[in-house]
């Protein structure tokens, strides 16, 4: 599914629940409304139909998420940016499985300790909150790897500079205000989470660097 048709699905559903519940119904709903949505369209107990596909919904998130990130470490590993080990593959599923498994004992890790927030809702907030900070580094991350690298571009080629030097330039300053902005509201728990998950992402990289200096001086030895 394209990022086109989620949007289109996406609107349709604040659409329906804007049309079947009232505000007080999304109000007492909370993050249950997709439920409630659906016990006021289908008779009892079809309405747990709802709660069915928000499972397998889940479910479908989770192994996206896996792949992306097991992905990711199998080509950052190639690119010995990582320890080899995480590149992995095995013998009969032909999967990066030790990326697999690093994934879940992270996630376990981070599911004990959302247990202690007090609510569902807190941890949704303080979650979303931190990956948009994050987002908002690796894109302007991109953006900036992209002016740097076609700079070459504002004297030799104006018109694509455009393209590929303005317009990200101007969007890696628009990612950059917004990540400031939001982080100056944030409370202490989402802050340590965006910015500590940033902060982790330095320590593979000192890693690797340590390991490529040791391995080019063993090479000239």
């Amino acid at each position: 599914m394209g990022n086109g048709q989620r949007i289109l699905f996406f609107i349709i559903m604040l659409i329906v629940v804007l049309i079947v519940l009232t505000d007080a119904e999304i109000e007492a709903a909370n993050t249950n409304v997709l439920y409630a949505i659906a016990e006021k369209l289908f008779p009892h107990p079809w309405g747990y139909l709802a709660v069915l596909s928000t499972i397998l919904s889940t479910i479908g998130t989770i192994e996206t998420q896996i792949l992306c990130f097991t992905r990711s470490m199998f080509s950052m590993s190639r690119a010995n940016m990582l320890h080899p080990r995480w590149a992995k593959i095995h013998p009969e599923w032909q999967t990066p499985w030790f990326a697999t498994v690093g994934i879940w004992a992270m996630g376990l890790v981070l599911l004990f300790m959302s247990s202690y927030l007090p609510t569902v809702s807190k941890i949704l907030e303080s979650s979303i909150l931190a990956i948009g900070l994050q987002i908002c580094f690796y894109m302007s991350l991109a953006g900036l790897a992209s002016v740097w690298y076609y700079r070459g571009m504002l004297k030799s080629d104006p018109k694509g500079a455009l393209t590929h030097v303005v317009w990200p330039g101007l969007a890696t300053a628009f990612m950059i205000f917004i990540g400031v902005y939001g982080a100056l509201e944030f409370d202490r728990l989402t802050m340590a989470v965006g910015v500590g998950g940033l902060a982790l992402g330095f320590l593979p990289l000192a890693l690797s660097y340590l390991r490529n200096r040791k391995t080019a001086a063993v090479v000239k030895a």
